[in-house]
């Protein structure tokens, strides 16, 4: 899990590096690829199998993911939500991420999803991007494909949501630069940093399939795109080109042209906002599974009119009726993931806290809020976005003219640590004065403070004054709700729960 370097610089510039990434848990040459192969003139007889898939853990790094996979999946309409599928492309989406960076960006760190691929009779399994260093606009993603017993052939797409350095800053850029002076009509109605990257993807897909014998002959075409965190984010904009709509002036993909009816499958995971309500249209096979304790999974904000494009299915929260009914299975099941256990389980630890600030003195004052507690999801829906989207920077608009957007994607790109804040804008952005100018609102100062560090009598230029023995880790409760561990023990748990609701 990546974290942010900016617990000794200042609580906004914490809560604003967590909230506003598309964060991360965990380059054009296809790799290996073999001979194209010509389709097959006969139906493949149905193929299915388990197996477990290489994934980096959040506590515990490289391990194993048990998986099923069955042609079967892809039988009916991608309209149909199937919970199989989506645990199957979750398995995907996470063994996507680069693995273990340390001595350099190689397609050797995407061994999990192409070994995925091939073991679940994918051919010619293509990796793009993984082999370079990253930058704040490149993309990675793995593709394979494979002919269906209803003669159809299907390709796959996992998108790299993890482990992927200096893309971070393209997540941040909501409002792209040539698009500054624009009236707010004629801009890309798409966040820009997904919907650039969600271009590469297709072009990554054109290139996959150009020229080739099976793509040549086949008559139908299906696809299945996932991702998870960043990754989910372009692939649900990718989703949404292929699936008919959202083209927005970029190249839409000539896979388009063959793709079945109802063909492509798009299951996406913590999934950023990604687009315009006014534009996001209706995707009903596009499933976006989110858990409302996320904090990746409420920007760019509601408040500023971000929404997916798709059908959102919010995974139970610590606010809902029946939680406490639905939780122990899905606790047991975190439990048994590396790392995991029921003692460091903290989204329900969450305190609602109580403070003053004293710009004059520099003095920060933190007690428990004993009378008006509020859980993690309610937090961050009606408290954090708020005041972080309302109260800070009220639209987009503002996000660009007012100098955060380059901040921070300047701040990202050099990985938020606190040499880098201090020396970027937001070091401006952030200062004592925007605290005083939030100060009005008591729930605001009650908001920052809830967001304190569980250590440290100082938090930047302020001294902290504890009034309690028990300080919470509510910044840990927070992340947490981002772990990829917590949204498949949700997902695995649940079935019941799901079919329930319609799905």
């Amino acid at each position: 899990m990546k974290t942010t370097g900016t617990a000794k610089t200042n609580a906004l510039a914490a809560v604003l590096a967590l909230l506003l990434l598309a964060e991360t848990a965990f380059g054009c040459a296809k790799d290996g690829a073999a001979t194209p192969q010509q389709a097959s003139q006969t139906p493949p007889e149905p193929f299915s199998v388990t197996g477990a898939a290489a994934v980096n853990y959040t506590a515990a790094g490289a391990g194993k993911l048990a998986y099923a996979y069955s042609d079967a999946y892809f039988d009916g309409s991608a309209e149909e939500f199937s919970r199989d599928l989506a645990l199957y492309a979750f398995a995907l989406a996470w063994s996507a991420a680069s693995a273990d960076t340390s001595g350099g960006y190689t397609d050797a760190g995407a061994s999990g999803v192409k070994n995925l691929l091939a073991e679940c009779g994918f051919s010619d399994v293509t990796l793009y991007g993984y082999d370079y260093e990253p930058t704040a606009d490149s993309i990675a993603a793995a593709f394979g494909h494979k002919t269906l017993p209803d003669g159809a052939e299907l390709v796959a797409i996992a998108v790299r949501g993890g482990g992927y350095g200096a893309e971070w800053a393209s997540n941040f850029t909501v409002v792209p630069g040539d698009e500054y002076e624009l009236a707010p009509e004629a801009r890309t109605p798409q966040h820009g940093g997904f919907h650039a990257s969600a271009q590469k993807v297709l072009d990554y897909l054109d290139e996959y399939t150009a020229g080739t014998g099976w793509y040549d002959a086949a008559a139908n075409v299906k696809v299945l795109v996932t991702g998870y965190s960043r990754g989910a984010a372009v692939a649900n904009v990718a989703a949404a080109r292929l699936s008919g709509g959202a083209d927005y002036g970029g190249a839409v993909s000539p896979v388009r042209d063959k793709l079945a009816a109802a063909g492509v499958f798009a299951y996406t995971f913590a999934t950023p906002r990604t687009v315009p309500l006014s534009a996001a249209g209706t995707y009903g096979n596009i499933f976006n599974i989110v858990n409302p304790a996320d904090p990746v999974t409420y920007v760019p904000a509601a408040e500023w009119g971000y929404a997916r494009y798709g059908v959102d299915i919010a995974l139970p929260s610590p606010s809902d009726a029946e939680y406490a009914e639905r939780f122990p299975a899905m606790l047991a099941i975190y439990a048994t993931f590396p790392g995991c256990n029921e003692q460091n389980y903290l989204i329900d630890d969450f305190q609602y806290r109580y403070g003053t600030i004293n710009i004059a003195q520099m003095l920060i004052t933190d007690g428990v809020n004993s009378e008006n507690q509020i859980t993690s999801d309610v937090f961050l829906r009606d408290r954090l976005m708020p005041l972080l989207a309302v109260s800070l920077i009220p639209d987009a608009d503002a996000y660009v003219a007012q100098g955060w957007q380059d901040a921070f994607v300047s701040a990202a790109a050099n990985g938020f640590s606190a040499d880098a804040l201090m020396r970027s804008d937001l070091a401006a952005l952030l200062s004592p004065q925007t605290l005083v100018a939030l100060a009005g609102d008591p729930e605001n100062i009650n908001t920052l403070v809830s967001l304190l560090p569980r250590d440290g009598a100082a938090f930047g230029p302020f001294t902290v004054i504890r009034t309690t023995d028990y300080v919470p880790d509510n910044l840990t409760s927070i992340v947490q709700g981002h772990m990829p561990e917590v949204y498949l023990s949700w997902l695995t748990a649940i079935g019941a729960w799901l079919a329930a609701i319609g799905y």
